[in-house]
This record gives C-alpha cells, sequence and structure tokens, in this order.
C-alpha cells in the first residue's frame, strides 16, 4: 500500500486539486516498493516550503512495523537528498509508529510515537537531523524512552511544544489520558505530576487524539471516552500548568460533547486569537463506515459557541 498526499490549494478555483503537485494534485509513495501497509500521522511544512512527514511502515515480514520520516519536495517529488532516497526508516521494537511532529527553528526534527521493544509500549521520542539522519546527541542515540505507570504501557497520539521549547507528548494509558513533559533536550520535568509524568482517569475509558497549548501555558486535549468500546463520546479537557484539571473550564476540567449514540472522534484542536476553541473530527450515527464531518466550537469556558453552526456545532454529510 502506498502513502497518499492529496494537496488542495488555490489552483485553479479556492479548494480545487492543484494540478502543479504531483499527479494531478496527488503524490503515492510506496516506501519499501513492496505494497505492504505505509501510514502517515503528521504533517509539516518547513520554512523553505518542502514537506516532511512521520508515520509507520510495514517492515519485509508484512507484521511488524518501524518509524517512519520522509520528505517532499514543494512540486510533491521525494526528496532523494533527505535520509536515504528521501526517507528514514527506525527499528524500534517490533510494533513502531511515529504521530507526532515539531520541526525546530534550528532545522532539527523532532518526532514522538510509541514503540513496544520491551512489551508493553512507550512513549519515544526522537530527533533527526535536516537532513534526516538521527541525531545521535538527542537522549541514547537519538532516542528518548519513557515507560508509563499502567498496565500496558502507553501509545503516544500527539505532542506540542510551548514558548520556552518544552514538549507535551499526550496519549492512552490502560483507558487513562497520558501527558508527558518534556524540557528542551527531551528529559522529563520533575516538576510536572509525578517525574513529568500526569494520568487522568475521567470515571471511564478515555483515549486522547491531539492537542493544542494556549498562551497561559494551560493544554488543552481533545479525546473520546467510552464505557466499553462503542459509543464513544468525544471529550475536551483543559489541565493547569502542573498538570492537574483546570477545574474553571465546565466546572470539572473537561466536557462530555455528546454528538450522537455512537460513534463520537474528533482528531484536532486548535486554539483561535479570542481563546476559543475549534474541535473537528467525524461523527456516524450507527455504524464507522457510514460517518460525518463535525466541526464544532467552544468558549473559554467549555460551553458550546451558539454562534457557529446549530448550537455551536455544524455536520458534514458529504457521501457514504
Amino acid at each position: 500500500m502506498t502513502v497518499f498526499f492529496p494537496l488542495f490549494a488555490f489552483a485553479q478555483n479556492p479548494g480545487d486539486l492543484d494540478q502543479s503537485f504531483g499527479d494531478n494534485g496527488f503524490v503515492t509513495i510506496d516506501i519499501n516498493g513492496q505494497g505492504l501497509l505505509d501510514r502517515v500521522s503528521r504533517l509539516s511544512k518547513q520554512p523553505d516550503g518542502k514537506t516532511v512527514f512521520v508515520g509507520a511502515v510495514r517492515n519485509a515480514s508484512g507484521t511488524q512495523s518501524d518509524f517512519l520520516l520522509g520528505r517532499i519536495t514543494t512540486s510533491g517529488d521525494i526528496d532523494q537528498s533527505f535520509g536515504s532516497q528521501g526517507t528514514t526508516i527506525t527499528d524500534i521494537g517490533s510494533q513502531d509508529g511515529l504521530s507526532g511532529l515539531f520541526v525546530k527553528e534550528s532545522g532539527q526534527i523532532l518526532s514522538g510515537g510509541s514503540s513496544n521493544e520491551f512489551g508493553d509500549y512507550q512513549f519515544l521520542l526522537t530527533q533527526y537531523n535536516s537532513d534526516g539522519s538521527v541525531d545521535a546527541g538527542f537522549g541514547q542515540g537519538g532516542t528518548v524512552q519513557t515507560d508509563i505507570p499502567s498496565a500496558n504501557g502507553g501509545i503516544m497520539t500527539s505532542f506540542v511544544s510551548d514558548l520556552a521549547g518544552h514538549f507535551y507528548a499526550i496519549g492512552s494509558a490502560s483507558g487513562d489520558i497520558a501527558i508527558v513533559k518534556y524540557d528542551t533536550i527531551g528529559a522529563t520535568d520533575s516538576n510536572y505530576g509525578d517525574m513529568g509524568i500526569v494520568l487522568h482517569d475521567l470515571g471511564l475509558i478515555e483515549g486522547a487524539s491531539n492537542c493544542a497549548i494556549q498562551q497561559d501555558g494551560k493544554l488543552v486535549i481533545c479525546g473520546t471516552q467510552a464505557v466499553s468500546g462503542n459509543p464513544e463520546d468525544a471529550i475536551v479537557i483543559r489541565l493547569l500548568t502542573d498538570g492537574s484539571l483546570d477545574l474553571s473550564f465546565n466546572g470539572i476540567g473537561w466536557v462530555d460533547l455528546s454528538l450522537s449514540e455512537s460513534i463520537d472522534r474528533p482528531t484536532d484542536i486548535k486554539l483561535l486569537p479570542d481563546g476559543r476553541l475549534l474541535v473537528v473530527g467525524f461523527v456516524s450515527e450507527d455504524q464507522i463506515s457510514d460517518s460525518e464531518i463535525f466541526a464544532l466550537r467552544l468558549m473559554p469556558d467549555g460551553s458550546y459557541d451558539n454562534s457557529f453552526g446549530t448550537n455551536g456545532i455544524a455536520r458534514y454529510d458529504i457521501g457514504a
């Protein structure tokens, strides 16, 4: 299977595919040339216009996966000057995958993900040089590993940097929301939570999807909550700078959005300049194969912004 990049840009009309990018607006890349599952999780555009991406790639056995880092040019070609003919594949454990990406001003690329090198899953940060090579001076041989104190470890889903250059990694750990704070060199911040790690159990089975950080240092996280499996409710959480729940947000630190009776799954959260929160994802009334896109907007206190969509929610049924 191939990695797939559609680019929507102002080509002929706003929203049309940019025909000058890749093959009529699309780029597909078979990372290892074996037709196995290649997955991209995050994209980031560099100042020079090139696009860096991270994800996971199946190895030759087809049963294990490795970290994937790659770069494409402004025209959509794989950047042959980056890594090994455009990509860098890093094998940590049997099931590896990158889900976070941040391009530093220095040009170094910090990526985050998870690996089950020692059985349970760990949070991992890996730093690469601007040419795609592993930065051996970061952590131990380029990688920082963090064990999450839960029954099955933790799986990282995203991370974000604050104004001081610290990084917050979020994920899921045995049904709890997991947050790890790192300093600029990748060490956990001992002043945050329990030696840099915070776990939040909101009473059911929670999972984290994405995050953003406010200018005041508060961290907002979108994710899901379920009793067991489906249905899933979309949730948004806000944390104080010490990792505790911000009780000024909906009175309890988090809000259950309850968009449907089935699956509500947010994929991204963004901060607007006035402090409001924009959350996007998909919602399904019956089954995951028949879903709609949603966008919703919250006020800074966690209540719905009724000036957006219908009572704060917009839903789009584009097709099956």
